[in-house]
This record gives C-alpha cells, structure tokens and sequence, in this order.
C-alpha cells in the first residue's frame, strides 16, 4: 500500500514538472513568437518622414506697408487692415536695414521702402535691442519681424514638427520644426539638419509629429510670452544646438557677467555661441530663393564670448522680450538735445529709448516714483519727445500697482515723465515700458537694500547710498555678496560708473591678455586713454585677477583727476615704505579718511572685497558731493539732505 501511495505521489509530480515544462515552453514559444513579429513590424512599416528637400518659403508672406497706416490702423489685426495697405513682406537687405532713420524722407518712394524694411525686420539677426537694425551688432540670434496679431505664419520648408508648447513667458506660444538632409547654409551641396522655431504665436495649428510641407499654414502670429507688442521671432538652429528654440545664455550667466537680459543682447554676451548654434535665417532662405542682396562687410560674425562677474547697477535699454536680472551701465542725460520726427510714423522710435530710473529697493506698502526719460540712442535727452502712440506699462514679475499705466504727449515735459507705482508684497518687482516699437525693461527692485545687507551691516549705509546713486546692484538672487573678492576690471568698472565717465569705443587694447569684445572692453580702454590704469611690464593686464588695496586706490585717485603730494611725511604705519610707488596714495588715503584702519599696519596687498570698495567710492563721493575736506559720518546726512 505504501509503494502504491508512493507511486501514485511520483507519477503526480512527475505529470506536475511535464505540464510546468510545457507551460514554459509555451510561454516563451509565444513571447519569442510576439518578439519577431515586432520586430518583424517594425523592419517593414515605415517610420515617418518628411517629403524631401523642394525648396523654400518665407515665414511670414505679408506686410503691413507701415509707412501708409494711420495711428489707428497700427493696432489693427491682420484682418482688419485694410488689403490696400498690406503688401509682400520686404526683401532683407543687411546694408539698407542699418540706414538711420533720420536720413530718411517722407515722399521718396526709396527711403519709404527701407523705412518698411527696418520697421518690418526691427530686430536683424545677431543684431542688438537699440533699434539702429544692424546685424552683428548685439547677440539677438534670431530676426524679430514686426506684424499684426493674426498674419499667416507659414513653414519655410518641408519638416516635421517636433515641439509645440504654450507659455505665458518667454517664447510663449512656440513651435519647433525639424527638417533633414538641406542644404547647409554654406554649402548646397552639403546637407545638414536644420531646426526652425516661431514663437509669440497666438495660435498654432499644428501638433507634435505632424508632417509639413513648405508653405503650409501653421500658425498665427501674436504678442504671446513676455513680447509686449505683436511680432514673430523667427530663428534656425543648427543640429548642434542642446535644444530647440536654442538661447545661448542664462538668466543667472548674463548676471553674474554684470548684465540684465537687454544689457546682453546689446553686448554680444556669448555671441561666438550663438553663432556656433545658429545660422541667419532670412539670408538663407533668400539665398535658395534666389534673393541677392549685396554683402555687408562692415560687420563680422567672428566673435568671441564675454564674461564677468561684476555687477554694478544699471537702468535700461531697448527689447522684445526678456527674463532678465539687475546688472550694468547707468546712462546719464545728456545737455544736448534731439529732435524727434514730426511724422505719424511708429519708426518715429527707431533712435528712441526710455532711461527708467528709481529706487533698487522698496517697503510693501510705500510708494516709489519712478522717472521716464526720452533719450536717442546718444543718451541726449529728446526735449520734445512726442510718443506716437501712448506709452504703456506692462508687469514682468512681482506684486505691485500703477497710479496709471499708460504716459501721453502731455505727461512728458521735456522729454521727461513720472508715474508711481505702490508695492504690494516682498516679491522682487520688475515692468517693461512699451510703444509700439520700443521696449525698455526696468532693473529688478528687491525688498530692502540687498538680502545679504541688513541695516546692521558694517558697510549698510554706503552700500545703500550708492545703490541709490545707480553706482551698485546685486544679483539675480537679491543678494550683494559684501565679502565677494573684486577683480582688476570688475573694480574699474564701478570707479567708472561712480564718477559717471562717458565711455570710448574701442579699437584695440594695449594688453596681450585682453580681449576688445569682452565686457570690460570699454572700461578699460577709457582707463588706458585717461591715464588711470597701466599694465605690467610683460605687457599684461592680467584682468581678472583680484585687485589689491594700494592698486584700487590708484584706480580711485587718478580717476578722480586729482593732484597728490609726492611728498610723504612719517607713517604711523608699519608695513608702509615710505619710498614705495605708492606711499603717495597711502598718504592721501590717510588725509581723506577714504579707509578705515585699526592698529598699526595698513596692509597694502589686502585683497579687496565688494564691501571694501563700496565704502571707500562712497565716502569719496560724499566729499565731492558736500566740497568736505576729508570724509565723516555727518556728511551722509548733508549728502542725502542735498545740502552741498
């Protein structure tokens, strides 16, 4: 009976493991089955392609002729204008863009077209946000092109779509198309991978992985994301570029260079990347069109990248769009005066910008004034200024509100206009100033002075003064950074700023180690002219490295023009050569009160810090300011008082 049982248990077992087999093999017979038929399916159905190359298209068919609307007209939609007024968008003509406005004439049928053409293309490519429309003149790596809300926008050429995204910033409405094996913008015979991108859409027709064709309608234009006036920013990338529309700076990289987003584009900051990544998208499809235009040869693609870390303050300068942070170049007003054009045209702007100028810093709460000023591209201020369209007022970021937001001819008196706006929380504030044609970012305020400056900081109330003054900001965090060390060049640039010297171009640069398109260019080239600043005898500069206490004051002293006595008297200190090159300075450090010292040692070769120099530019602007002969703690309260 036992052996039975046993049996019966080994016979049960043994059918389990067979059937287990089978099981398993049938199993996997199927999984393999279904991995080839995959497999098989997927070798023998196409994935999808576009048609190949046949040509291209202009994005944007049809124009306004601006010169013949009216001053209503001008905020029409596309389909509401009337279809005598509109006509085939202009051919871009690199060397008639860069025409200033003011040479041209109303009545002459030629300048009529080249004032079409810049209003059309009011920002070319590489170009800058100062409206002067020339290429390589900035870093702007697509072309702006200035049309009505609704005008048809078209793929240039046979594509796949591979992005399609809404935003309220930024790009906004945007999509991205794909195009492979065309012609490489140097070569025909060559082929390459193209990406061309529409942004501020205010409409897209199209999807993601949707096949077009050149010429098909894909969207309409707008003013979404931060554009604040309808246009649409037409770029191509190259296969190289990380991502599709490509920027080639960060909001973060562009502030610790010194610069805000405007400040930037107008630079070339990180130029040779845009360029690496991009290519001139309306030359190119003019040039398989068969479009010739004659080359511009005073302009150069050949750039190299900017960089810095100082960051000064600064008011603004012209844009479409931005995400922007505080940084450099206060533009003070000008004695001369310019005459704005008496025509309806909306490229009366063309060499027209807004200094926008108030405090870096506020309370919840309390209200600030903030100044408008009507400059030309000079920085001389326009007396007569009479915008041709009412002059609006748009929120970027932060909680606030306006007394009003829109300007008219009667508040600017000469050349000069106010409004108040009223914070409403501690979140940093910023807002664009627009017409129809130009538009001016403010510098970001933060609550307070800085978050990293409290009033019980050592260096408070000169920090705070010359953020005041329009001498210093901070970061894109809000923050100072007082301990930060400070280069040879960073501190040139706030000497420059704080005495508020106009600039020289710049040609060439004495220095084997300095470059005449980085940021510092200008600083340092108007240094070298006025004398303030020499190199070492290897012919160096040596710019970025961290000036020390006896080099500034050099900088400070001999940027003030001021004559200092050769001769030096006993020192209390001890580390002081009374023959060294710089005893000189010490001496008038000393009788300035411009440090302040404890014990008995100067230190010469101390490094210097961002706190370090904001005092010392402070004090000796306050004994400018109130005639003193030498620095104390009354003279603030004389100097904010305005008793001088």
């Amino acid at each position: 009976m036992k052996n039975k049982k046993k049996n019966n248990l080994y016979y049960t077992l043994k059918l389990c493991l067979v059937w287990s087999a089978m099981l398993l093999f049938m199993t996997l017979a199927v999984y393999l089955v279904q991995q080839n038929a995959y497999h098989f399916q997927a070798s023998v159905i196409p994935t999808t392609q576009a048609p190949p190359y046949d040509g291209l298209s202009m994005p944007i068919l049809k124009a306004p002729n601006w010169v013949a609307l009216t001053s209503s007209e001008r905020s029409l939609t596309y389909s509401q204008l009337p279809t005598s007024k509109i006509m085939n968008i202009p051919v871009y003509d690199p060397i008639k863009l860069k025409t200033p406005m003011d040479t041209l004439k109303w009545g002459n049928a030629a300048h009529e077209a080249i004032i079409n053409m810049k209003v059309t293309y009011s920002v070319p490519y590489m170009g800058n946000y100062t409206l002067d429309n020339i290429e390589y003149a900035g870093g702007h790596l697509a072309v702006d092109i200035k049309i009505p809300t609704g005008t048809p926008v078209f793929a240039i050429g046979n594509g796949i779509v591979t992005k399609t995204q809404e935003l309220s910033s930024g790009f906004g409405n945007h999509l991205v198309i794909e195009h492979k094996n065309f012609p490489s913008y140097e070569n025909e015979n060559i082929k390459t991978t193209y990406y061309s991108s529409y942004s501020h859409l205010s409409q897209i027709l199209v999807t993601e992985g949707k096949v077009v064709k050149r010429g098909e309608l894909i969207g309409y234009s707008g003013a979404s994301g931060l554009a604040t006036t309808p246009h649409l920013h037409f770029q191509i990338d190259k296969s190289t570029a990380p991502w599709h529309p490509y920027w080639h700076f960060t909001t973060k990289e562009a502030s610790d260079a010194g610069f805000n987003f405007t400040q930037a584009i107008n630079a070339g900051f990180n130029k040779d990347v845009a360029l690496a990544n991009t290519i001139n998208p309306i030359t190119y499809i003019q040039k398989y069109n068969g479009v010739t235009v004659a080359a511009d040869t005073t302009t150069t693609s050949q750039t190299t990248s900017t960089s810095s870390s100082t960051s000064t303050t600064s008011t603004t300068t012209t844009t479409t769009s931005s995400s922007s942070s505080s940084s450099t170049g206060t533009t003070s007003t000008g004695a001369n005066t310019s005459t704005a054009s008496s025509s309806n045209l909306p490229a009366t702007e063309g060499y027209v910008y807004f200094d926008i100028r108030g405090d870096n810093s506020f309370i919840p709460g309390e209200k600030i004034e903030i100044t408008i000023i009507a400059q030309d591209r000079k920085g001389n201020l326009i007396k007569d200024y009479v915008p041709p369209s009412p002059v609006r007022f748009d929120k970027m970021q932060g909680g606030f509100v306006f007394t009003n937001n829109k300007l008219y001819a009667k508040d600017f008196i000469n050349g000069v206009a106010t409004i108040t706006i009223t914070p409403q929380n501690e979140n940093p504030i910023q807002f664009m100033v627009a017409t129809d044609t130009v538009m001016v970012e403010s510098q970001i305020m933060y609550p307070g002075v800085f978050v990293d400056i409290s009033k019980a900081h050592p260096n408070f109330q000169a920090i705070s003064f010359l953020q005041r003054e329009g001498v210093i900001a901070g970061y894109s965090d809000g923050s100072f950074r007082p301990d930060q060390k400070i280069s040879r060049v960073e501190v040139l640039k706030l000497i420059l700023e704080g005495i508020k010297v106009d600039l020289d171009n710049v040609r060439n640069l004495p220095y084997t180690d300095t470059d005449v398109s980085a940021w510092y260019a200008k600083y340092l080239a108007t240094a070298v002219n006025l004398e303030i600043v020499a190199g070492y005898p290897d012919k160096t500069f040596r710019p970025n490295e961290t000036v020390n206490k006896v080099e500034f004051l050099k900088m400070l002293v001999e940027a003030m023009n001021v004559d200092i006595n050769p001769e030096v008297s006993e020192f209390i200190y001890t580390d002081i050569d009374e023959k060294a090159w710089y005893a000189p300075y010490v001496q008038f450090a000393i009788e300035k009160n411009i440090f302040t010292i404890e014990g008995t040692k100067f230190n010469p070769i101390q490094q210097m810090q961002r706190a370090d120099v904001a005092e010392a530019i402070y004090r000796i602007q306050l004994i400018a300011k109130t005639g003193a002969k030498a620095f104390t703690a009354d003279l603030h309260e004389q100097a904010i008082a305005g008793i001088y």
